[in-house]
């Protein structure tokens, strides 16, 4: 989307618009691909400045299979900490971080399409393990708190407890539209006029 643009005509003259500029413009952010460094800073730095311009919510669009855990909680404390709600809304597929992210919008406007999905499963190692005993160990550790932590998020979000989100985090775990809403990672399903409502910023109800 960064490089796409779109012509603007008025009075003044025709001029080019980039098109995450002026989603911008309407409060829409997209999180369109993997959970990273350079993702999330983006993100995050858009969300302070907006909040700062206007007490309205923001809106965080995603389609994600989502990726580091580290990143992913920096953009979810950042949610946290706005001043305004964020709307949240999965495009497609909110997988693993994008969907504790998706989970974490303000309560009572976490939305998915009709034909969207979600996975949420414990953390995974992404690269083989070596090293000594005690690093393997020390590695091992790292993992089981870092999964707890994040169930223990899951289970706020959506409301359940702690071992209903264990247990459905144990695999890969693939929930359709209605699945996902009755889990508790999203709250309504968008259909036509209201996706076009929140796509162009203009808040939405379900």
């Amino acid at each position: 989307m960064n490089n796409l643009f779109y012509l603007e005509k008025s009075s003044e003259g025709t001029k080019e618009i980039n098109l995450k500029t002026k989603m911008m413009d309407n409060r829409v952010l997209f999180l369109d691909g993997e959970v990273n460094k350079e993702s999330v800073m983006e993100l995050c730095q858009a969300m302070l400045i907006m909040s700062t311009e206007s007490p309205a919510p923001i809106t965080l669009v995603i389609n994600s299979p989502g990726g580091s855990i580290s990143d992913g909680l920096a953009l979810l404390e950042t949610m946290r900490c706005l001043p305004c709600e964020v709307i949240t809304v999965c495009f497609g597929m909110a997988a693993s971080m994008g969907a504790v992210l998706l989970a974490a919008g303000a309560r009572g406007k976490r939305y998915i399409l009709r034909h969207s999905k979600t996975m949420i499963h414990e953390p995974l190692i992404s690269k083989g393990i070596g090293g000594s005993c005690s690093s393997i160990a020390s590695t091992s550790q790292n993992l089981i708190k870092t999964k707890e932590m994040i169930n223990r998020l899951l289970a706020d979000f959506c409301g359940k407890p702690i071992e209903e989100i264990d247990a459905a985090t144990a695999y890969d775990n693939y929930l359709d539209t209605e699945e996902s809403v009755a889990f508790g990672l999203c709250d309504g399903i968008l259909e036509n006029n209201e996706l076009y409502t929140v796509l162009t910023g203009k808040g939405v109800t379900v």
